[in-house]
C-alpha cells in the first residue's frame, strides 16, 4: 500500500544458523562489533523470493534502461566526480551525517530507517528497503536537504508501522532492489522469495504480479534441503539481464537463472555455482559459491559477489547451463588493495565496477573491470588508505560525511551514487 503525505510518496550467520530478521549473511558471532577493526557485524536475519510474470520480460538491458531512466531527471552540476576519501553530499534516514541510531533512536517514521538495504532510483525517485521496518520508502531523487522524510511507503499502511507481513502488497525485511523495464525487483528475505512490482501501479496501487521462489505471494517456506528448479533459500539480491531475471540463493550457495518465458511458479532454467539445479553445497573452485551476495552486469558480463569466499567472480555472459565456470576472479580476505572482507552488493554504469566491500567498510570503485586479480581499484570510498577497515573511520558509533559502517548495497543513476549505509542505519547520496 502507498501512502501520501500530503500527496508525498544477511542473517548473521555463525555456520548459518538462522535468526529472524534480515541482512546479508555475515561470517561473524551475532551482534555489531564496533571494536574489531571496525568490521562491525550485524546481529540480523533474512530476505527472500518470487514469482514470474511471462508477459513482462526483463528490459532491454539493465545498464540501457538506467541510462533511459536518468535521462529523465536533471543532473545538477553534472555527474558525481569520484575520489578517493570523498563526502556524501546528502543524508538520508538521520538528522545529519553524525548521527547513527535505528529510527534515529526512537520508533519509524517518514524520516527514519532502521538497516536501510537496497536502493535503486526510477525517475524522480529512490526507493529504499527498510530492511528492520518491513517497508519500502519513497523520496525524492534529490532531497532538498539532509533527514529529508519519504515521500511515500509501500509494504505498510503509514508511516509508523512496521510488521512483518507476506503478501501482494507487503514486504517482510526487504532487501536487494532492482528494475526490469517493467516492474521494481525486491528480493525478500524473511519471505524467501523475489518478486516482480509493475511500474505502472507501483505509486498507486503497488501489488505485486509475480513470485519466484514461493507457490503464491502467500507463502513463506524457505528451502535449504532437497532443493529444486523452484524453491528458494535466503535472498539478498536481484537482477535482471538480457531475457532472464537472476535471483541470488545464498543459502544453497547458488544464483538461479530464469527465463523470461517460463510460466507460474517459474522454475530456473540453470544454476550458477552449483552442477545442477538439485544441488547446494558450498565450495571456492570457479564453479562453485559459498555465500553469494551480490550481482552486477554491464548489460553483457556478470559479476558476482561471493561472499564467503572473499572475492568476485565474473562471466563473460550470463550462464544458461548448470555447473559453468567463471572466466576469472579477483578478490581474497584482507584489507588491502588487492581484498575483500565480506562482501555484499555490486554494480556497473557499463564501463566502472563498484563494490560494496562491507566488512571494511569501504566502497571499491574500479574505472574498467578488473582483468587481473592485480588490478587495484581506482578510488576508495569510506577510507582514507588501504590497509584498515575501521567501522567509521575509528571513531565507532559516531558517523561522519566521509565513514561507513556496514555498507550493503549501491544503485548509480548515470548522475549520482546512492549506498545502503546499513550499520549507520542511512542512505548516503554521493
Amino acid at each position: 500500500m502507498v501512502v501520501a503525505c500530503s500527496l508525498q510518496l544477511a542473517c548473521v550467520r555463525a555456520g548459518f544458523e538462522r535468526q529472524s530478521r534480515a541482512v546479508a549473511p555475515d561470517r561473524s558471532a551475532a551482534g555489531v562489533d564496533v571494536g574489531s577493526g571496525g568490521r562491525g557485524r550485524d546481529a540480523s536475519a533474512r530476505d527472500r523470493g518470487a514469482r514470474l510474470d511471462p508477459s513482462s520480460p526483463p528490459s532491454e538491458r539493465d545498464a540501457g534502461s538506467r541510462d533511459a531512466l536518468a535521462e529523465e531527471a536533471p543532473c545538477p552540476g553534472g555527474p558525481t566526480v569520484f575520489y578517493t576519501n570523498m563526502p556524501a553530499r546528502r543524508v538520508l534516514g538521520q538528522a545529519d551525517f553524525v548521527g547513527s541510531a535505528a529510527n534515529r533512536g526512537g520508533s519509524a517514521t517518514a524520516a527514519s530507517l532502521s538497516r536501510p538495504l537496497g536502493v535503486v532510483v526510477y525517475g524522480s525517485k529512490l526507493l529504499v528497503a527498510d530492511n528492520r521496518n518491513n517497508r519500502l520508502l519513497v523520496f525524492d531523487r534529490e532531497p532538498a536537504s539532509d533527514g529529508a522524510a519519504a515521500t511515500a511507503v509501500i509494504g505498510q499502511p503509514d508511516f509508523t508501522s512496521t510488521a512483518a507481513m507476506t503478501s501482494a502488497s507487503t514486504v517482510s525485511a526487504p532487501q536487494g532492489l532492482g528494475l526490469t523495464g517493467s516492474a521494481l525487483f525486491v528480493a525478500e528475505w524473511d519471505s524467501a522469495r523475489a518478486s516482480l512490482w509493475p511500474l505502472d501501479s507501483l505509486f498507486s496501487t503497488p501489488r505485486l504480479s509475480t513470485v519466484f521462489g514461493q507457490v503464491d505471494a502467500n507463502s513463506a517456506v524457505d528451502v535449504t534441503t532437497s532443493v529444486t528448479p523452484t524453491s528458494l533459500g535466503s535472498v539478498p539480491s536481484v537482477l535482471a539481464v538480457g531475457s532472464h531475471y537472476l535471483v541470488t540463493d545464498s543459502d544453497n550457495h547458488r544464483v538461479l537463472v530464469f527465463d523470461s518465458t517460463v510460466g507460474a511458479p517459474p522454475a530456473a532454467i540453470a544454476a550458477i555455482g552449483q552442477p545442477d539445479l538439485q544441488s547446494n553445497g558450498a565450495g571456492s573452485l570457479a564453479n562453485q559459491l559459498n555465500v553469494p551476495l551480490g550481482l552486477a552486469t554491464d548489460g553483457v558480463r556478470l559479476a558476482v559477489v561471493d561472499a564467503f569466499n572473499d572475492r568476485l567472480l565474473f562471466f563473460d555472459q550470463v550462464p544458461t547451463t548448470s555447473g559453468v565456470a567463471a572466466s576469472s576472479s579477483w578478490g581474497s580476505w584482507g584489507q588491502g588493495a588487492l581484498n575483500l572482507d565480506n562482501p555484499v552488493g555490486a554494480l556497473s554504469d557499463g564501463t566502472r565496477l563498484f563494490v560494496a566491500d562491507r566488512g571494511n567498510d569501504r566502497v571499491l570503485v574500479f574505472n574498467r573491470w578488473p582483468t587481473s586479480p592485480d588490478q587495484p581499484p581506482d578510488v576508495l570510498i569510506g577510507q582514507a588508505t588501504y590497509g584498515t577497515g575501521e567501522a567509521n573511520q575509528g571513531q565507532g558509533t559516531v558517523a561522519a560525511a566521509n565513514s561507513l559502517w556496514g555498507v550493503h548495497f549501491l544503485f548509480y543513476d548515470g548522475c549520482r551514487l546512492f549506498l545502503s549505509d546499513t550499520n549507520n542505519n542511512r542512505v548516503l547520496i554521493y
